[in-house]
């Protein structure tokens, strides 16, 4: 049972989720939470899931939906932090613990940029975390 956004309770069976079917009950228990609550993450066998990944194992139009999201908005992030990036005149390899390839995966939006991340970015910047979350939010909603 796992528990996510507006405290909605869902029940996703361990054997649905390929990348859990394998793990030992040991294993199983041995999880994390993401600091953000985005995710729960089994380090020993580096596997992270999401509450949308979860919910879309029970409803499959779902996971299609959620899987365009998810993309679109990476997508649309990862271009206002590029943007920001340049207009700052910073580059790929002045961002203190994130290599110039996961910079670039972020802002092609092949993944979603974590808290660290944006942490990281926002120093980059000489910002602090909310004025470089306020930042990328006035980027994010230019037409």
């Amino acid at each position: 049972m796992v528990r996510g956004p507006c405290a909605k309770l869902i029940k996703v069976p361990v054997k649905q989720v390929r990348a859990l079917r394998e793990l030992t009950q040991t294993e199983l228990k041995h999880f994390e939470i993401d600091p953000d609550g985005a995710y729960i993450n089994w380090p020993r066998k580096d596997i992270h899931l999401g509450w949308e990944q979860l919910l879309a194992v029970i409803d499959e139009d779902l996971s299609e939906r959620i899987a365009k999201e998810n993309s679109d908005f990476n997508r649309r992030y990862g271009e206002a932090i590029r943007r920001c990036r340049q207009r700052a005149k910073i580059s790929t390899d002045r961002v203190k613990g994130l290599s110039p390839n996961e910079l670039k995966r972020i802002e092609t939006g092949m993944v979603r940029a974590s808290s660290t991340v944006l942490k990281s970015l926002a120093q980059a910047h000489q910002l602090t975390f909310s004025q470089y979350l306020d930042l990328l939010s006035k980027e994010t909603s230019k037409p």
